[in-house]
């Protein structure tokens, strides 16, 4: 999920790569797919689509995640059910906002980390930043 809230929808990609000659091939290559090929490739028309809609409503100077204003319950969600790849950020972000008051271990197991995530939704100190 985006700025947005949009979902984007992974879209096909063909292999276009053919093998090179058995020759010129380097048999120490490493043949991992790096992180990124993971992700998913959204389909840039029904995005830029979706944008055109949504902007209008959108506030100008307002920060937004998963489609809503920027907030600390917002990050919180987001910390919850949020894709691993923005966890680190989101638990930074909340750690420098409340002066290291609300640290987030997200590399914690997960029972320990639903534990914290619940402590900390009790916790709402006047020093967040709304970030607006």
């Amino acid at each position: 999920m985006g700025i947005t809230g949009l979902r984007a929808e992974p879209r096909d990609t063909p292999d276009d790569d053919p093998l090179p000659p058995l020759a010129e091939d380097d048999l120490d290559a490493d043949l991992a797919p790096a992180a990124e090929a993971e992700l998913p490739l959204p389909d840039a028309t029904s995005l830029a689509a979706s944008w055109e809609r949504h902007r209008p409503a959108l506030p100008e100077a307002q920060r937004l995640l998963e489609g809503a204003a920027w907030s600390t319950d917002g990050v919180l969600a987001a910390l919850e059910s949020g894709p691993l790849r923005r966890r680190h950020a989101l638990a930074r972000w909340l750690l420098v906002s409340t002066g290291g008051a609300a640290a987030l271990d997200t590399r914690a197991l997960v029972p320990r980390q639903r534990d914290a995530l619940a402590a900390l939704r009790l916790y709402t100190p006047a020093a967040v930043r709304s970030y607006g």
